[in-house]
């Protein structure tokens, strides 16, 4: 189910947007303060007089948000397959139903898992209230 979800296009923004978090975070801790700075650029073996390594330019050009992350296909089929190992055991952990139409008439989309939460939370298998799977237009897995 991961990784069904994991390869459609719907899923990219989101991945984009918790690596988008993920280094803003990363930079906030990096740049608290000119030490800081100092130890990260030495553990990436960037030299103290390379343009980018000035603090102030840097604390600034992260601070005015001017920037924004982007990624090619293969990350985000690097970080699905990734993700699919961890987000295993929480989908193991819920406890699902099967729902059969002797018709047929479960219809999926181009993203075909659905995840339900709060509104204004970002929602993923682990927090998500609802998930619905269609398997087949015969059986979906729902899980509440």
């Amino acid at each position: 189910m991961a990784l069904q979800w994991a390869r459609v296009p719907a899923f990219r923004p989101k991945m984009l947007a918790i690596a988008h978090k993920i280094n803003r975070a990363n930079m906030a801790r990096a740049l608290k303060s000119r030490a800081s700075w100092s130890r990260v650029l030495k553990k990436m073996n960037v030299p103290f007089d390379s343009p980018e390594a000035d603090y102030d330019k840097m604390r600034e050009f992260v601070e005015s948000e001017q920037y924004s992350l982007s990624a090619e296909k293969e990350w985000y089929i690097q970080q699905g397959i990734e993700s699919a190992n961890m987000i295993a055991p929480s989908l193991q952990a819920r406890h699902w139903q099967a729902y059969v139409s002797k018709k047929g008439s479960f219809i999926a989309s181009d993203n075909p898992v659905v995840l339900e939460g709060g509104k204004k939370e970002m929602v993923g298998f682990a927090n998500a209230g609802v998930i619905i799977y269609p398997l087949s237009r015969h059986v979906v897995l729902h899980e509440r």
